[in-house]
């Protein structure tokens, strides 16, 4: 389904404008089998009380691009689910547009670790938040 967020890659589910995607105006930028980009404007839906990029708009981009690479590489059969979300925040950037890389660290039939740097094109120091996030594969419910 295309909308205004993007292509929705992952197979068996909903919109991505019925998703967290919405919640952060976030965009699906690239889906590959082994990497996925996610982007969104710091606009005020993902700033928090001090005018700066929240911590849980960086963290809902970081495990949707993670969760979306590992739907992906897991086939239509299989369905991915995030277990644990592990990201370091190291700079909290007032403007500019976000986005978060996840690539693949390490892929097994029932497990997917996705590593993640996340960027702010107004801050040329490095990410500003660097994780890993643990991902359940399982079967597909059947119809």
């Amino acid at each position: 389904m295309t909308d205004q967020y993007g292509i929705d890659p992952r197979p068996g589910t909903r919109a991505l404008a019925d998703t967290a995607y919405a919640s952060i105006n976030m965009q699906l930028d690239e889906a590959c089998a082994d990497t996925v980009i996610v982007s969104f404007p710091i606009t005020s839906s993902a700033r928090d009380i001090h005018g700066r990029c929240a911590f849980g708009a960086i963290a809902v981009a970081a495990e949707s691009a993670a969760s979306t690479a590992a739907g992906i590489a897991a086939g239509t059969a299989n369905r991915a689910f995030g277990v644990e979300l592990n990201l370091s925040y190291h700079h909290a950037p007032s403007d500019g547009t976000v986005t978060a890389r996840a690539t693949a660290a390490a892929i097994d039939t029932d497990a997917h670790v996705w590593s993640i740097d996340v960027t702010c094109d107004t801050y040329d120091a490095g990410p500003i938040a660097t994780g890993r996030c643990l991902l359940s594969i399982v079967p597909a419910p059947t119809a």
